[in-house]
This record gives C-alpha cells, sequence and structure tokens, in this order.
C-alpha cells in the first residue's frame, strides 16, 4: 500500500494454512504407545519442531534448557534436518547435553500429531519465520506453545502461546520452566490455542 499506493479495498491477504483433518489431538492409545516407542521418546518432554540451523536459535534454547535441566523432569526432542551452518549445532547435541535433549530427525507429517500430543509443551522461540505453521500444528493438536518475539510469530500466536524475547537467553528459560511447572497455564493456552488455530486452516 505505502510503496505501490495501492488502495486497501484492492488487497487480501491470505495466510498459510495447516490441515485439521491431519493435525488434531490424537487420542488413540495405541498409536501413542507406537509413536513412542518408534521414537524412543522418554516422558515428560518439551518438543522443537525445527531444522538444525542458525535461525532456528537452538544454541540459546540449549543454553535456556541446561539453566533448568535440574529443576524439572524433562527431556528436549529436536526434530530437524541439517540445515545450513549447523555443525557446530550438531557437535554440541552430540556432547554431554544429549542426556536429556534429542535429535529425533525428520518425522513423517502422520506422526506428527502424536508427537505434539504426546509432548507436555511445544516450544518454537525461532528468530526468523515467514508465518510459523509449527504454531498453528501446535494449537490444532492440543499441546501448549512458548514462541518468540520475532517477526511473524507473536501475529500467528495472539494471546494463545507464551511469548518470550527470543534474545534472552534468560527469559527462554524462565519461559520453559514455567510452562514445565504450570498446569492451569498449559491449560488455557490449550484452549486457546484451538480458537487461535482457526485463524489458519
Amino acid at each position: 500500500m505505502k510503496i505501490f499506493k495501492v488502495p486497501e479495498r484492492k488487497l487480501q491477504n491470505i495466510s498459510g494454512g495447516v490441515e485439521p483433518r491431519i493435525f488434531r489431538p490424537e487420542e488413540n492409545k495405541d498409536v501413542l504407545a507406537k509413536i513412542k516407542h518408534r521414537y524412543k521418546l522418554q516422558t515428560p518432554f518439551i518438543f522443537y519442531p525445527t531444522s538444525i540451523s542458525p535461525r532456528k536459535n537452538i544454541d540459546r534454547v540449549l543454553d535456556a534448557f541446561e539453566k533448568i535441566q535440574n529443576d524439572i523432569p524433562h527431556h528436549l526432542y529436536f526434530t530437524g534436518e541439517r540445515s545450513w551452518n549447523s555443525l557446530r549445532t550438531e557437535k554440541r547435541l552430540a556432547g554431554p547435553i544429549s542426556s536429556r535433549v534429542h535429535r529425533i530427525g525428520s518425522v513423517p507429517l502422520k506422526d506428527m500429531p502424536a508427537v505434539y500430543s504426546l509432548a507436555e509443551y511445544t516450544i518454537y522461540p525461532s528468530l526468523f519465520e515467514g508465518l510459523g505453521l509449527p504454531l498453528s500444528e501446535a494449537f490444532l493438536c492440543g499441546s501448549p506453545v512458548l514462541t518468540s518475539d520475532q517477526t511473524s510469530l507473536p501475529e500467528v500466536a495472539g494471546d494463545a502461546a507464551l511469548i518470550v524475547p527470543a534474545y534472552d537467553t534468560d527469559a527462554i528459560a524462565a519461559g520453559m520452566l514455567r510452562l514445565a511447572e504450570d498446569g492451569p497455564l498449559r491449560l488455557a493456552l490449550v484452549e486457546k490455542g484451538k480458537e487461535r488455530a482457526q485463524l489458519f486452516t
């Protein structure tokens, strides 16, 4: 509108979307047990659906988790194929932190709802996103969400996620600890997430 002097009445914003027939809470106990076994998921756990790249803020997430790991029983699971400039992060993931932090690699679409459903909550504190579809995926699957204050993520999250400053490791740690300990907050975010997800179908 500003650069090309186009009137607002001629513009329509079309957001990316998530298919609710695929992404929904998985309630079948047999399916949940199979997925838990397939990916060797130790509960309770925090889930970060991500690729391994600098823009995903993984080093700060690992720093944050190390600050709180003695205060919570949770493991931390990443999805994530190798992306650009990721060698240092991969070495770190293979180091001492690997007893509590795990990379499960690429997860087929059909398995993702069960992983979201098994997680105590989902994190997505990325530094840069065009949209951030994993937020909507988590919302639809009934997983509480922690995300960052950068680029499109607050717009997608609205009031349905716990939003933390992406460049503040202490704030990320505090947010992760809060979601690990605050059951009523998790339940409130699940309900808000169901409503928020309807904007991105």
